[in-house]
């Protein structure tokens, strides 16, 4: 019999609203991202090891999520309230999310 395939949980899908918090501000305040299992590294002492390792694998939970989900969160976008001009986090920190080769479709 084969084996069942088990989802990546780091790569598990989640509502595009889910990361509006992350892409807005570059933390996850109200935990929405839970469900990905991925410790928080601010939740981990500073000189430990696995803060360094969870912190990379935020990075790349949230920069592929830029990629996938970036361009549909930026035809959405709407600076705060006398933030005009300003663009979120995520555009700020990977740039935008054309320019990384994602797409507005789902897998």
């Amino acid at each position: 019999m084969p084996l069942k395939r088990r989802k990546d949980k780091r790569r598990a899908t989640l509502a595009p609203d889910a990361w509006d918090m992350k892409f807005q501000t570059g933390f996850d305040f109200f935990e929405e991202l839970a469900p990905l299992e991925i410790p928080d590294p601010l939740r981990l002492p500073l000189d430990c090891e696995a803060r360094t390792a969870a912190q990379a694998t935020w990075d790349a939970a949230t920069r592929e999520a830029w990629a996938r989900l970036g361009p549909e969160y930026m035809q959405r976008w709407e600076a705060p309230r006398g933030h005009e001009g300003k663009m979120p986090w995520a555009f700020e920190t990977y740039g935008p999310p054309e320019d990384m080769g994602g797409s507005n479709d789902r897998p």
